[in-house]
């Protein structure tokens, strides 16, 4: 009695790590078997590797037995894939340790009290947190497919420059690329995709990315975070035509410009429902008060260090163009055998200099 009495009565569900991410590779596998996509009988062997593939363990990348499984008796060790995955570990770290805490940093006093923020202070703050976020956890794609590259395999990329894109359709499809080609194979599609009209086709789209808002965690931002962009990809479908019929004047340098920003400002947006997701039972009230700090147009404090976070932000985008134009990063190496040995050293001096010494990773949490 004496025992129950100091347990207490209250009971807490504890959850295996990155349960989120291998219960997403369990499902696709069962489906995929029934779609008699995986022809040949699937070994324990192979499974009891494949699952807990340390590099993508706990955060992903979502893997494909379909594309994995072929390759799991044939690891590929050479010159250019190790060069590839010392660069790739390095790169990981530096956009973890260097940008991704500092970024952190600054803008953490900030959503203790956002109400009480300048709305500019507010603004970038939010743009800090979303560049935060894509260093975080591409730096843990680049560091999981770093080591997997000296393993002798290859794991699939989940981020290829999304800060670049001119519409919202193309953000998602370049921002936890795993995720998003999972959520349409095994939802969105099954739901009946775009085949049953297109209402029907706005409404799949929709649960859809409801249903990947909570797989992020059991809480009404999450839902809201999900279902804000479904409902924005909706609308951006249904108004694409008369958006191109409409900017047939302005030039297409001017264009693209002006979709970059509405794409990144609409991302943004969804951002402060994902951070106030990470508050937990207090996400409500922590979304309104972000709110709030919006309409501080002339009050409230200045956020410290502002100009530092302005440079990581920039170099975040920087790092977002490698992706995006990857066929001039390309042939820029080729033309420079030592541009990759030469970039790996300089980021490994700034993360020895700079490094912050490693935060948790945000997604471990999922």
């Amino acid at each position: 009695m004496e025992l129950w009495q100091r347990l207490g009565t209250s009971v807490e569900i504890l959850l295996p790590l990155a349960i989120s991410f291998y219960t997403f590779q369990l499902i696709a596998l069962q489906v995929d078997i029934h779609r008699d996509l995986i022809p040949e009988k699937i070994q324990l062997s192979g499974l009891l590797f494949i699952y807990p593939f340390f590099p993508q363990l706990i955060a992903g990348p979502i893997m494909r037995s379909t594309d994995f499984l072929p390759k799991l008796n044939f690891p590929e060790i050479d010159k250019q894939r190790m060069k590839q995955g010392i660069f790739l570990l390095i790169f990981g770290l530096f956009k973890k340790s260097v940008l991704a805490d500092s970024i952190s940093g600054i803008i953490s006093p900030l959503y203790l009290e956002p109400d009480q923020y300048h709305s500019a202070s507010v603004y970038i703050g939010a743009f800090g947190f979303i560049c935060q976020v894509y260093c975080d956890f591409s730096g843990y794609t680049d560091i999981a497919r770093g080591c997997a590259f000296l393993l002798g395999y290859e794991i699939p990329e989940n981020f290829k420059g999304p800060f670049l894109s001119t519409s919202f359709r193309e953000f998602w499809g370049r921002w936890h690329i795993t995720l998003s080609s999972w959520l349409r194979d095994y939802i969105y599609i099954p739901l009946g995709g775009s085949r049953k009209g297109e209402l029907r086709s706005q409404w799949n789209m929709f649960l859809t990315m409801c249903l990947g808002g909570l797989w992020h965690g059991a809480n009404i931002a999450f839902v809201l975070w999900g279902a804000y962009l479904g409902f924005v990809l909706a609308i951006e479908r249904i108004l694409e035509p008369k958006l191109v019929q409409g900017t047939n004047i302005i030039s297409s340098k001017t264009i693209r410009f002006l979709r970059n920003t509405i794409t990144l400002n609409l991302f943004l947006i969804s951002g402060l429902f994902f951070r106030a997701g990470s508050a937990g039972k207090n996400s409500v009230s922590f979304l309104f008060d972000l709110m709030k700090g919006f309409q501080n147009f002339f009050s409230g404090k200045v956020l410290p260090r502002w100009e530092e976070l302005l440079l990581f932000i920039l170099l975040t985008i920087g790092f977002n163009a490698l992706q995006y134009f990857p066929k001039s990063t390309e042939k820029i190496e080729k033309r420079s055998r030592v541009l990759i040995p030469v970039f790996s050293v300089i980021l490994l001096l700034l993360l020895g200099v700079f490094g912050d010494g490693g935060g948790e990773f945000i997604y471990f949490q999922f």
